[in-house]
């Protein structure tokens, strides 16, 4: 159990977005898209567990994006810059792999993507990752303008999709679906797909993948609620 010190918080659209380090400044080692537990004050022995959206390069800060639901992550939300939290892991089994990447995140499951695709910028590492990244409306997109700016490079690829009907939005539109990852995707074959999102959409883009001829053992999942 590591002790942080929250430096910075940032609330969009009910989504909490805290950025947080460790207080003996020492380097907290994960590899890009586990996940760790906090320990919220008054909530006993019952931590909460996030997916970590920062890189390993950033050492000593570790950053999450959470939604606000429940009294734990209300809690949270409600804590002050310069105060403490007790934190465990890493946590889980995603890892950049040798493999050409295929991202498919909803919501805040933007966080351990997030992770990697900063990891290889910042590291500058020869891999390939495309996102797909769904999202009710434009008001809800965490780091937009670092996404865009990941097209600009020659390995990173981002695709946010937007589920609500709005009139104003140039971009994707609709759920992800195989016309929309064909459409980025020469060859879905001999690549490593992640999702991270609510369960039902999980389990659907994974039923989905398997349709397109994706081998279970090339998915890696992570869902909630």
């Amino acid at each position: 159990m590591r002790r942080f010190k929250i430096i910075e918080k940032k609330i969009q659209e009910n989504i909490l977005i805290l950025t947080i380090e460790t207080e003996d400044g020492g380097p907290f080692n994960f590899e890009a898209g586990q996940f760790a537990s906090i320990s919220i004050p008054g909530f006993g022995a019952k931590p909460a567990f996030f997916s970590i959206a920062s890189p390993p390069a950033w050492s000593n800060k570790l950053q999450f994006t959470i939604n606000i639901v429940g009294l734990r992550t209300k809690k949270l939300s409600e804590m002050n810059v310069g105060e403490i939290l007790e934190v465990n892991g890493p946590f889980g089994k995603m890892r950049i792999p040798e493999l050409e990447m295929i991202f498919i995140a909803g919501g805040v499951g933007i966080a351990p993507f997030l992770s990697m695709m900063r990891e290889i910028k910042e590291k500058n590492l020869d891999r390939k990752a495309t996102l797909f990244y769904s999202v009710r409306n434009p008001s809800l997109i965490l780091f937009k303008d670092e996404l865009d700016n990941y097209n600009k490079t020659q390995n990173l690829k981002t695709c946010i999709t937007l589920t609500d009907e709005v009139p104003s939005w140039v971009g994707l539109k609709g759920r992800i679906c195989p016309e929309m990852v064909n459409k980025f995707i020469n060859d879905v074959q001999d690549k490593k797909y992640f999702i991270c999102g609510p369960t039902k959409m999980g389990l659907a883009m994974k039923e989905m993948l398997m349709q397109m001829g994706v081998k279970e053992e090339n998915i890696d999942m992570e869902a909630w609620g």
